[in-house]
């Protein structure tokens, strides 16, 4: 089946890979960080339900990355002073998925410790099983899954 999506798909083999499996509470849900990836990343949801909070790169500076951002590209590979985990924001204990965006623009403790944040910029989805999401690089996103979940995410080069 990958050989046939690699054909398909991409002119290059991807670069990474994952399987992911997880169960967690079916209503509460488990949560990442908020983060990017440094490739485009084909997200294969095989089973269970997730939902997603994405944010485009331009919003970069709002979510309070771990690292100093030295350049952004105009297609939004990001370029930072140091990497050790700077993909990451600073930004936690926040489950921005299950949140509505006017619960995330009343939320006083986000005001407080994260102002710029508010004038970020979301999209949200929810995979269900069978379900594919591009997400290209550099764009931030946070996921939260449900029950029993098994996702691949195909991790490819994004060649700019």
């Amino acid at each position: 089946m990958i050989l046939q999506f690699h054909l398909f798909f991409l002119s290059e083999p991807p670069v990474l890979i994952n399987l992911w499996i997880g169960s967690s509470d079916i209503k509460q849900g488990a949560t990442s960080g908020i983060h990017h990836d440094y490739e485009d990343n084909l997200y294969v949801l095989i089973q269970g339900t997730k939902k997603l909070r994405l944010y485009s790169p331009k919003d970069s500076f709002n979510l309070y990355p771990t690292g100093d951002i030295i350049d952004i590209t105009p297609h939004g590979r990001h370029s930072y002073c140091y990497q050790n985990n700077a993909h990451w924001s600073l930004i936690t204990g926040f489950d921005l998925p299950q949140m509505t965006t006017q619960e995330i623009a009343a939320s006083e403790t986000l005001k407080q410790k994260f102002p710029r944040f508010a004038h970020a910029k979301s999209v949200e989805c929810t995979l269900s099983e069978g379900e594919m999401l591009y997400i290209p690089n550099g764009w931030w996103h946070q996921v939260t899954s449900y029950g029993l979940t098994i996702a691949l995410n195909i991790w490819t080069d994004s060649a700019v």
